[in-house]
């Protein structure tokens, strides 16, 4: 939530999926920023993962913020990794504690090991205001990745 602001000083940016409960919705709220929403511990349903793919198609760039992840929001980092594949300036904070967060059997921790693998930029979380999200990282050039 602390670096919400940060971001959209300089961005246009949305926020999602996350719970009504969540810290970052509620700055992100504070903040007029576009939000997916859903349902406090209920799994991300079709219609937020739709809504979630259709802004990360026109995104520029995208921050994987660190969270828990479990069986329910696993859908977002699967959507994520088709995101790679199109090369999207992913950038991942803090991940080596991701294993600590992950309650998938570790399947999370290799979404996220393959989204690095692909380009995904590691950032450590009080570092990201000082990066231009728009130049770092793996570029966009609409070609399929080699």
């Amino acid at each position: 939530a602390e670096i919400l602001p940060h971001l959209a000083a300089r961005y246009q940016v949305s926020v999602g999926v996350v719970s009504p409960l969540d810290s970052d919705y509620q700055v992100a709220r504070q903040l007029g920023l576009e939000v997916i929403d859903e349902a406090p511990f209920a799994p991300v349903s079709e219609e937020a993962c739709r809504r979630l793919c259709q802004k990360l198609s026109q995104a520029d760039a995208v921050v994987v913020c660190p969270t828990w992840f479990g069986p329910g929001n696993l859908s977002v980092l699967e959507a994520l990794d088709e995101k790679v594949k199109t090369k999207r300036r992913i950038f991942v904070l803090d991940p080596q504690r991701l294993r600590e967060r992950d309650f998938t059997g570790g399947r999370a921790t290799r979404l996220v090991e393959g989204l690095l693998a692909a380009g995904a930029v590691k950032v450590e979380a009080g570092r990201l205001a000082q990066l231009d999200l728009l130049q770092e990282g793996p570029k966009d050039d609409g070609q399929p990745p080699s």
